[in-house]
């Protein structure tokens, strides 16, 4: 099907509203006016459709394998199932695009506009995603990465829920404000790329790095990250309630006002860390080390601290009420400037209303 008759059969010229099981492939429609159309089965393995105006356009089940579609306009397009393995999509207009069960292996959008653009049990191995400016809310849902690189791509606030992360590649990427759903980086080195404000919900972080990164505001709900490394990150206001912590390098890292409640910190080293009002709530601190560390107006009430090197703390005004030191070392520190068990509270803590008077 030549350019001319593709455009009639868009703008509903043709005998049937969808184009259906036509072969455009090898075809020039570079620039065509395509927005709005509907394609069914169609080949477009190899077509030269830069430039083409896409806008609203559907794609289904169709053959865009090797196809150019650099500086196409694909906004709000949808592409549902159909391959665009090894397409060119450079500097395409990607924005509110939806991309359903493709396949885009070796796909290159680099840099491609991409902005509440949202691929769904996609097929991304070996593609190359990058921006060539701040990319908006977008979402990677059930995606396959293997090989993929993501060296130059912005993104900002990106959802990636239940990724297959084996042999993705997210050095030289900036991610601010990402949110990782069932995602596994275990062992995964972050401090090759920027990342702010990032947030991991039900995933699993054993054995990753992000040394020396500014990642304040972290968030690990119900996440797992025993051997986790943030030697001297910047972690304020880190929202780690509940974590598995066990084993890891936090020495010199700012936990200021870090939510710690309930964190399991054994074997921990946080040699030199400000933990200054950190809340560690009935934290497990068992064998940590948290020589020289600041805890100045810090919460540990009731926090488990047996065999926890403690020495040279500072400990100002920091809550002691009901903990286990068993055999801690409690060398060099200002204990008397912290608060005591609180008799009161304490009475409170044991009281049960349904014991007989």
């Amino acid at each position: 099907m030549d350019r001319d008759a593709l455009e009639a059969a868009v703008r509903g010229e043709g005998e049937q509203p969808v184009v259906h099981e036509a072969d455009c492939s090898g075809g020039d429609y570079s620039g065509a006016r395509l927005g709005g159309g509907m394609f069914s089965s169609v080949s477009f393995r190899g077509a030269d459709l830069r430039g083409a105006y896409c806008k609203e356009a559907q794609f289904l089940d169709c053959d865009l394998r090797d196809a150019r579609l650099d500086g196409a306009e694909l906004h709000l397009a949808t592409v549902s199932g159909g391959t665009l393995a090894g397409a060119s999509l450079d500097r395409a207009g990607l924005g509110y695009a939806r991309f359903l069960k493709t396949d885009l292996s070796g796909a290159a959008l680099a840099p491609a506009a991409l902005s509440h653009t949202s691929f769904v049990q996609c097929r991304l191995h070996e593609a190359v995603i990058s921006t060539a400016e701040v990319a908006p809310h977008v979402n990677f849902v059930e995606c396959g990465f293997r090989g993929t690189r993501f060296a130059g791509a912005v993104l900002e606030r990106p959802n990636f829920i239940q990724p297959a992360t084996e042999g993705i590649d997210l050095a030289g990427a900036e991610l601010r404000g990402p949110m990782f759903l069932e995602a596994d980086f275990a062992g995964y080195d972050f401090s090759r790329l920027q990342v702010t404000l990032p947030q991991f919900h039900k995933s699993r972080l054993d054995g990753a790095s992000f040394r020396g990164l500014d990642i304040s505001q972290i968030g690990l709900i119900e996440t797992t990250a025993a051997g986790l490394d943030c030697e001297g990150c910047n972690m304020r206001h880190a929202n780690l309630i509940g974590s598995g912590l066990r084993g890891s390098a936090l020495a010199r890292a700012t936990l200021y006002e870090a939510l710690l409640m309930n964190t399991d910190l054994r074997d921990c080293n946080l040699q030199g860390a400000n933990l200054e009002r950190a809340r560690l709530t009935r934290a497990d601190c068992t064998q940590a080390t948290l020589a020289g560390a600041r805890l100045m107006y810090a919460d540990l009430s009731h926090a488990r601290l047996v065999r926890t090197d403690l020495s040279g703390t500072e400990l100002y005004e920091a809550n002691l009420h009901r903990i286990e030191d068993a055999d801690a070392d409690w060398r060099r520190t200002n204990r008397h400037r912290a608060r005591e068990t609180d008799a009161e509270r304490a009475e409170a803590e044991e009281f049960d209303p349904d014991a007989p008077l």
